[in-house]
């Protein structure tokens, strides 16, 4: 699986305008809605890229989803630029 940008954790947006209308202020929401929380041995190997500064989808949800990756033994690649855009 090949993921850039990608939104794996609703508790990085928490306030975001998008998330609320989504969600609402039920967090048992934001956390059913998380991928993160559904990674086992089973998720194929992933690579994951991101900008550190990105302002729309905070980095946090990259890290986030590697962390539960490498707890589940699944085989990842990551690319994280200090800097960069969308287009």
């Amino acid at each position: 699986m090949i993921l850039g940008y990608a939104v794996t954790n609703l508790h990085a947006f928490d306030g975001k305008d998008l998330v609320k209308c989504l969600c609402g202020s039920n967090k048992e929401i934001y956390a059913y809605l998380s991928v993160t929380n559904y990674v086992t041995e089973n998720t194929p190997p992933t690579f994951l890229w991101h900008t550190a500064r990105d302002e729309e989808v905070p980095v946090q949800s990259s890290l986030d989803f590697t962390q539960a990756l490498i707890k589940h033994h699944v085989p990842a690649g990551r690319r994280f630029c200090n800097a960069g855009s969308y287009l």
